[in-house]
């Protein structure tokens, strides 16, 4: 797992620039012979002026949007191999995607993230549906999507 560092840059109605800063987290998919390419959240992304991928801690490199879609919140950024330093690059290797097509409910799903920044986060759940359909996701879209894996996390204050 990566971590993913935003800033985003917004005009306020005084025509000052502000500046924020979000993070994310992303998975390795693909490495070509000129760039590495990360699947993320389209949510980490969207709106970004500036992305940067946290290859260590001393080492962060820019990244650029390849594509992103809003309705399914996946985004594909890629960053140079040109700009990755030789003895991080050997370390680097794509990660094996699983099949939906053989998930079964009640199997365990496993969610690594950077939630609110705290890196390396880990969490367990169980698969409680396949093929569920959601037809209307407040301010995200308003097409139906299908089908989804739904996988519930119990939270110690459920």
């Amino acid at each position: 797992m990566l971590v993913l560092r935003a800033r985003f840059s917004t005009e306020t109605f005084f025509n000052n620039l502000q500046v924020s800063e979000g993070a994310g987290s992303g998975v390795i998919f693909n490495i070509d012979s000129d760039d590495v390419y990360i699947m993320t959240n389209n949510h980490v992304v969207a709106d970004a002026s500036e992305l940067l991928v946290e290859l260590s801690e001393d080492n962060m490199v820019d990244a650029e949007i390849v594509g992103k879609d809003a309705m399914t919140d996946l985004a594909i950024i890629k960053v140079s191999r040109s700009d990755i330093p030789i003895d991080i690059m050997t370390d680097l290797s794509p990660v094996v995607l699983g099949d939906s097509d053989k998930v079964k409910v009640g199997e365990t799903a496993i969610a690594i993230g950077n939630p609110l920044g705290y890196n390396n986060t880990v969490t367990v759940g169980v698969i409680s549906a396949i093929g569920r359909e959601v037809s209307q996701i407040p301010l995200l879209c308003f097409k139906r999507m299908q089908p989804l894996i739904q996988e519930i996390v119990a939270e110690p204050s459920e």
